[in-house]
């Protein structure tokens, strides 16, 4: 059974748990029977760890690939010369600037299936992400604050990390810049 959304919904869970364990105990297969689905991973991990501990597996699904956004076939990495030489005769030649229009782009399926302003998308998911999954579960109080936190971070990915630059960029206390750490 495939329930998505499952999240908005965790009495089942117990229930789900209940037919789990009756079908082991009668010596009958019980995996794969359930496969849970949804936008909330903080809210999904919370209630599952609790009631399906050990009775589990945990999938993330990645975004695109550059394979599937060119609809060829997915290969596993190889570092064989051969390997190497057969997936550069078969890739689709790109210029600088398609390369990082490819990356700025991202991977997220529905930028590629539709026309949607990229933009606009990605404004969206991360004001529901803030609303919805920081808000409710962080208890992150200033969504302001902590937008202005994501900002500043992704603007210095792979630089040494100071948290008294952040604090002061942010405007936020010392304490309050290392709370994640």
């Amino acid at each position: 059974m495939l329930i998505d959304e499952f999240q908005r919904a965790p009495s089942i869970l117990l229930e789900m748990k209940r037919i789990v364990d009756q079908r082991a105990l009668d010596g009958r297969d019980n995996a794969g029977m359930f496969w849970l689905t949804g936008s909330q991973k903080f809210k999904m991990m919370q209630d599952v760890a609790d009631s399906l501990s050990g009775r589990i597996a945990v999938f993330d699904l990645s975004s695109l690939s550059a394979a599937e956004i060119e609809h060829r076939s997915p290969k596993l990495f190889c570092l064989e010369l051969g390997e190497l030489c057969e997936r550069f005769c078969t890739s689709i030649p790109k210029s600088v600037h398609q390369i990082y229009d490819r990356i700025f782009r991202g991977g997220m399926p529905k930028l590629h299936t539709t026309a949607l302003d990229r933009d606009r998308f990605y404004a969206d998911y991360v004001n529901t992400y803030l609303e919805r999954d920081i808000k409710d579960l962080a208890q992150v109080g200033k969504l302001n604050e902590f937008y202005d936190f994501l900002v500043f971070m992704a603007a210095r990915t792979a630089q040494k990390l100071k948290y008294d630059e952040i604090a002061n960029a942010i405007g936020v206390s010392s304490p309050t810049a290392t709370k994640g750490k």
